[in-house]
């Protein structure tokens, strides 16, 4: 399986109708983190297939004046935690349909939870993401 980094996703996702866009081998992995913090407005995106997403990835972050890099690794969050709208990425996910897995991914070099209740904290902050997520809008 080949995974593509969302922030190049222009670039190489198959337009509709191109060769490579019926492969079965092509899938997708989505991460939160690496999606909203960076600029680029996401909202225009067509819809992705659900089907074609082979795997979800939630973390948060507080916005701040810093490269990515440095956002990750010194002030990575849980989901829900920060200013980054992880409920509306995943709201978007599902709304695709996909039905796989939806994991945390957290780094975060100044964390010193221990780690069964980093453990509890993660499963706490990944039931709250999918209420907000499947919660009605305003």
């Amino acid at each position: 399986m080949r995974a593509i980094v969302q922030s190049q996703l222009d670039e190489l996702w198959p337009r509709e109708g191109s060769a490579s866009s019926d492969s079965p081998h092509l899938q997708l992995v989505l991460d939160s983190f690496h999606t909203l913090v960076r600029p680029d407005d996401w909202s225009s995106r067509p819809a992705l297939p659900g089907n074609r997403i082979a795997f979800v990835q939630l973390g948060g972050a507080p916005r701040m004046d810093a490269d990515y890099l440095t956002v990750r690794r010194h002030h990575s969050e849980l989901p829900g935690d920060g200013d980054l709208d992880v409920a509306g990425f995943l709201r978007a996910v599902l709304a695709t349909g996909h039905a796989g897995t939806i994991s945390l991914k957290i780094f975060n070099e100044n964390a010193s939870q221990p780690p069964l209740e980093a453990a509890h904290a993660g499963v706490k902050s990944l039931l709250r993401a999918d209420e907000r997520a499947r919660a009605p809008k305003d």
